[in-house]
Formats: structure tokens, sequence, C-alpha cells
């Protein structure tokens, strides 16, 4: 059984073992990203709270929530991150939702799942449309968006980041 919640105390182990994985794969963004929980997990989760409640952000930053995708209680399937508002920077590469999967349980669906279960989130923050970017070679991401409804709005080289990024948008249903 699969199911979408807020980052919380009781999924402590399942998060570690999730960060772990990334670790492992020795993927360097996602250990970067999540470290933090490896290091203090209390403190991380607080740090997590504050942002979602746009507490001490970092200038040019913005509120952002993040879900887990947790199975049957105790395995972290996927960590999706939302983003009410937009900068100008978020919608050229960032956009509402972000999302991954741990190394060890990709290319099993979760990913679609993630992004259809954070969905509504999105439109109970107020959003009737998201926007996702994704790098142009990323096949298995931009499967997930199109299966979730995703439209492509545009393609273009972004120089800064030395990529072809797509932005796609979603509907999100009442």
């Amino acid at each position: 059984m699969l199911s979408l919640h807020r980052p919380d105390e009781r999924f402590q182990d399942a998060f570690l073992s999730g960060a772990r994985d990334y670790v492992r794969a020795k993927e360097t963004k996602s250990i970067a990203r999540y470290q933090p929980g490896l290091d203090n997990f209390s403190a991380y989760l607080r740090s997590l709270r504050d942002m979602a409640a746009g507490v001490g952000l970092q200038p040019g930053w913005v509120a952002m929530s993040y879900f887990w995708l947790i199975e049957n209680d105790v395995r972290l399937i996927g960590v999706s991150r939302l983003r009410p508002r937009l900068t100008p920077a978020l919608e050229i590469q960032g956009g509402h939702i972000g999302y991954n999967v741990p190394p060890s349980v990709r290319r099993k669906g979760y990913g679609t799942q993630l992004l259809r279960l954070t969905l509504p989130k999105a439109r109970a923050a107020g959003l009737s449309r998201v926007l996702l970017t994704v790098d142009s070679s990323n096949v298995a991401s931009i499967r997930i968006i199109e299966r979730n409804g995703g439209r492509v709005e545009s393609e273009g080289y972004v120089g800064p980041l030395g990529r072809t990024v797509r932005r796609y948008t979603i509907a999100v249903e009442p």
C-alpha cells in the first residue's frame, strides 16, 4: 500500500534507508539534498517544516513542501517537492513540482504514482495548473510527466545550465 505523507518522525527509518540508497548509488545531487537528514534527522524535519511555512528561507527561495511516498508505512519509495509560487528562475528550471525515486526502486512505476499523488496537493495549495521542468535527455522523467497529462510548453537550451530543458504544464483537476 502506497501513501503520500508530509515528513514525520514515524518515518525516520524509511527515510534513512531511502537516503542511504542515494549514497550507495553515488548520486551527488540527491546526497546533498538528503545528507542533512542522515546527519541529524530531527533538525532536518524542523528545516523541512520551516521551509514549507516560508520561515528562514535563503534569499531568492520560495516556500516548498516535501512529501514522502511511503510503502506499507515502512519504506520510502519517493520524495516530491511542491512550490506553490515560482520565481523567474524557477519558471525556467525547477517548476512547481520536483520529485525523485531512490535508485533501488526505479523503473517500477513509482515515479508516475508519486507525481499523480502530488497533483492533488498542488490543487489544495490553490494551483489549477502546474509547471514541471525536465532535462530533455531525462527520458524516464519525461514519461512520468506525460503519463500524468503533461503537455510540452517549450523546449530550449538554458545557457547557465549548459543543457536543453523541456517545460511541461499539467492541468490540476478539482
